[in-house]
């Protein structure tokens, strides 16, 4: 595969991994400061059934790309250390974003009836819908984390410090 069209597989894909995290949580956080429990509780039913294959896909197929590109690299190579660095919080950054940020927003929707999974309108709020707003401020502080994982790994891949 010519470096071009490896650039392009990492490229693209990484700017809809990194631009997308950053669209979502701006919106759920605006929905958040809306106080809409209805509104909010959509929001992250989409998100979690909409975020896995968007970001998920599009993030490991930049990573794979990104392997690939330094692997066949004269230039670069696995010896380079921000490199590694970027490829390891990539990786890093896809697996917090798949558990911990995925489940946080999972109770978000639980919390505010809306069973992810479950096709029609909310059903009653559980009884940890009293819960709702320290689950939203979990799940955005660990969206804003992984979103400052991803801001280094751009800043490694654009700056490529020492090269």
């Amino acid at each position: 595969m010519t470096p071009e069209v490896l650039a392009f597989l990492v490229i693209v894909p990484g700017a809809i991994w990194f631009g997308g995290s950053i669209a979502s949580t701006l919106l759920g956080a605006r929905i958040a400061s809306s106080k809409d429990a209805g509104a909010l509780g959509r929001f992250a039913k989409e998100y979690v059934q909409l975020a896995p294959g968007l970001f998920g896909g599009s993030g490991f197929l930049a990573l794979a790309a990104g392997i690939w590109f330094v692997a066949s690299s004269k230039e670069i190579g696995f010896g380079t250390p921000w490199a590694i660095l970027a490829l390891v919080l990539w990786f890093v950054s896809i697996v917090l974003a798949a558990t911990v940020v995925g489940f946080s927003w999972t109770r978000v929707a639980v919390a505010l009836g809306h069973a992810v999974g479950e096709e029609g309108g909310a059903r009653t709020p559980s009884v940890d819908s009293a819960n709702a707003p320290t689950l939203v401020r979990k799940a955005l502080r660990l969206s804003w984390v992984d979103i400052a994982i991803r801001t280094v790994v751009l800043l490694l891949v654009f700056w490529q410090p020492g090269s």
